[in-house]
């Protein structure tokens, strides 16, 4: 694309969004908001105390200003300005946030800031320049929205929702290990400590490090080398990501201090191994190939070989496009009052309704009592358009390593354990593949993959039916 025509698209989004925010306006302004005012504090999971019912409400007007148009009301995803939006305003009422970027819990606080502050590439999530003290008041808010996951109060806390682990990347390599720690132990004190809030500690993992690993006693090197960012007590477990509210890896990638290896060597090597970690272990389920069939053979030999008894590799319909996915989270009203399901779905029927809940249709997901229809999701062509959230090195590898909520984006953590450097290749290779969108270089890569296509036979033509004989 010409730098003409993409500053005429640019224009013409930010036309388009002028107008949507002023028809949102408009909207709103046409109808009367009754919202119920905040009326008791409540005490929130990662919450050091109660939030006042004060602090809440004032939340809930800031949430009614900045956020009601496309979340709507009572955070359902269905504002005045949702209606046409693919994919559709997050419903805020599930408690699962698509990028809150933590290994199996809630997100921090600081990961609705990331959100907020920073938009989301490419939707209509726009970046929101709010006052902090706002901002803060706001995200307890939308907590109210999904009380079974964030309220404490009442509730036996074995069954309690925790915050999600946090992973940091420590990048260069830091080689004074007791340099490392006091310099940890004074953040943590002090309340500043990396990525993770105060006042969580942070095991410190490193891929070749092979402690914790269930030998029967550490030798004497590896009690040197063993992290003590954590309660002595504590040191001796295996650590999981389950246990820790943050975790700390390192890019092997990036050379470590008096190395003699090229930074660029090592970049190429990555998008290299990337490449084929991409295409052995089939991301191309969803997201579109890059490489040809007699490529992804080859990869898939080298890296992933196939078991005695496995059969044949199978290649989807338009390998070479990104595959849509249709997805339980973002769903959609068919009308507006919707059809009542019932409790064959673990959903509460309203119960005035009482026998005309049914079940969901399969195409259907039954949510806060009511069928709506799965949203189809179309995973990213990185040669088309950028990535929603994060498109660093080290941001695309927090998003392989713990997936997103909601889709079929798993997390690949536990997968690469025994090969950390493949999760790390793929995503240099994804930021290679973003780097070049909308170039030549990308064009070339699709006519390459075109012409690798088998040619079609063309379709006979079809003989036209003899003319009617005339008397």
């Amino acid at each position: 694309m010409s730098a003409a025509m993409k500053n005429y698209a640019t224009k013409a989004s930010s036309f388009g969004l002028m107008l949507l925010a002023s028809l949102v306006l408009g909207l709103t302004a046409c109808q009367e908001l009754e919202t119920v005012p905040v009326t008791d504090s409540m005490h929130f999971v990662g919450q050091a105390g109660e939030i006042s019912a004060e602090d809440l409400d004032r939340g809930r007007e800031s949430y009614m200003l900045y956020c009601y148009g496309c979340h709507g009301m009572t955070g359902d995803g269905n504002g005045p300005a949702s209606y046409g939006i693919r994919p559709p305003p997050r419903d805020l009422r599930s408690g699962t946030y698509k990028f809150g970027k933590v290994l199996k819990g809630l997100p921090h606080d600081d990961d609705f800031v990331r959100i907020i502050r920073h938009g989301l590439d490419g939707s209509v999530m726009l970046p929101w320049d709010i006052p902090d003290s706002t901002l803060t008041d706001i995200i307890h808010y939308i907590k109210t929205f999904a009380p079974d996951k964030w309220r404490i109060e009442d509730k036996d806390p074995d069954d309690l929702e925790k915050l999600g682990t946090k992973i940091h990347v420590v990048t260069p390599w830091e080689s004074d290990w007791q340099e490392m720690q006091e310099s940890a132990d004074t953040a943590w004190k002090e309340g500043t400590g990396n990525d993770c809030p105060s006042p969580y500690r942070c095991l410190v993992t490193f891929e070749e490090e092979k402690l914790n690993e269930g030998e029967e006693s550490a030798s004497e090197e590896d009690e040197k080398a063993e992290p003590r960012w954590v309660d002595k007590d504590w040191a001796s477990l295996l650590p999981t990501f389950e246990e820790w509210p943050c975790v700390m890896v390192r890019d092997p990638f990036v050379p470590q201090p008096g190395s003699d290896k090229d930074e660029a060597v090592l970049r190429a090597e990555a998008i290299e191994l990337g490449k084929k970690t991409y295409h052995a272990f089939q991301c191309w389920q969803c997201h579109p190939s890059y490489a040809t069939t007699d490529e992804i053979r080859e990869y898939t030999k080298e890296l992933n070989p196939p078991k005695p008894g496995d059969p044949p590799p199978s290649y989807r319909n338009h390998l070479f496009s990104p595959q849509n996915k249709p997805s339980d989270v973002y769903t959609r009203r068919p009308w507006k009052e919707g059809v009542a399901c019932d409790a064959a779905v673990k959903a509460d029927c309203p119960e005035e309704l009482g026998d005309d809940c049914r079940t969901c249709q399969p195409e259907e997901v039954c949510v806060s009592g009511f069928c709506e229809f799965k949203v189809a999701v179309t995973p990213p062509d990185f040669l088309l358009r950028n990535v929603r959230s994060g498109s660093t090195i080290a941001e695309l590898y927090k998003t392989l390593a713990i997936g997103i909520q909601g889709t079929a984006m798993v997390g690949n953590l536990d997968a690469y354990s025994d090969h950390p450097d493949r999760l790390w290749a793929l995503a240099y290779y994804v930021r290679s593949l973003l780097d070049v969108r909308g170039t030549p270089t990308a064009a070339a890569i699709r006519n390459r993959l075109n012409e690798s296509m088998p040619a079609e036979k063309p379709t006979p033509e079809a003989k036209p039916d003899a003319a009617p004989a005339t008397p």
